[in-house]
């Protein structure tokens, strides 16, 4: 008997569950029908009935009707063709399974990877955030000690300073006149308002002194010419 063998390629390959049960050997069973069984069997336990539900079901049609006919007693030729056809649509199920489940698996990891993506994103951002509050609010506390600190030195330099003599408010009306023109006191001094002027008495001038006598000269008696 010459045995045929293909390579699937990798990831092809799929995992039957424990449970599922691969159709019996029977002696009375056409060999191709046996290959019809599993290849059904199989497909449906990779998940072909969710991701390729056309062609599981058209395997599974060509199956039921290979079953058919050797319960009837059909043709052999027809049996084998039917089973033949079942195995073929059943595998090309399970290949489409094996590649949409491959396609989800992928999809999902690069959707998982943008979520990560983004979070990451968004904690660095939150950070950054964080941090620049921070030093908003430490250039501010600086700032507001800075302002604290020379307001207290300017306080302490205008308490050291020396201050000026108070300053006299401007003369007006009578006492601007009497600046001007300062009263002279009477002889007796009362009821007279004194300005700064005109508490420095004027000088007195000294008495006159009478005028000597004139000595008239003497004439002298001219001479006479006899």
């Amino acid at each position: 008997m010459d045995a045929k063998f293909d390579l699937l390629q990798r990831g092809q390959y799929t995992y039957v569950q424990g449970n599922s049960q691969l159709a019996a050997v029977d002696s009375r069973t056409p060999f191709g029908l046996l290959e019809a069984r599993n290849a059904v069997q199989i497909a449906k336990a990779a998940g072909a009935e969710q991701y390729a539900s056309d062609s599981f079901h058209k395997a599974f049609q060509l199956l039921q009707q290979a079953e058919g006919s050797l319960a009837r007693k059909g043709d052999k030729k027809q049996i084998e063709m039917s089973a033949r056809e079942a195995v073929q649509t059943a595998e090309d199920a399970r290949a489409i399974t094996v590649k949409r489940r491959e396609d989800e698996r992928l999809t999902q990891e690069r959707a998982a990877a943008a979520e990560r993506e983004a979070k990451a994103k968004a904690q660095a951002a939150a950070a950054e955030r964080a941090t620049l509050q921070a030093q908003q609010t430490a250039d501010r506390a600086a700032r507001e000690k800075a302002e604290a600190e020379a307001a207290r030195a300017a306080a302490l330099v205008q308490q050291q300073a020396p201050r000026p003599p108070p300053s006299r408010p401007p003369a007006t009306g009578l006492r601007q006149k009497q600046r001007a023109h300062p009263p002279w006191p009477s002889a007796g001094g009362a009821g007279r308002r004194w300005t700064r002027q005109s508490r420095e008495r004027p000088k007195q001038k000294p008495p006159a002194r009478p005028p000597r006598p004139t000595r008239k000269k003497r004439a002298r008696p001219r001479a006479s010419r006899e």
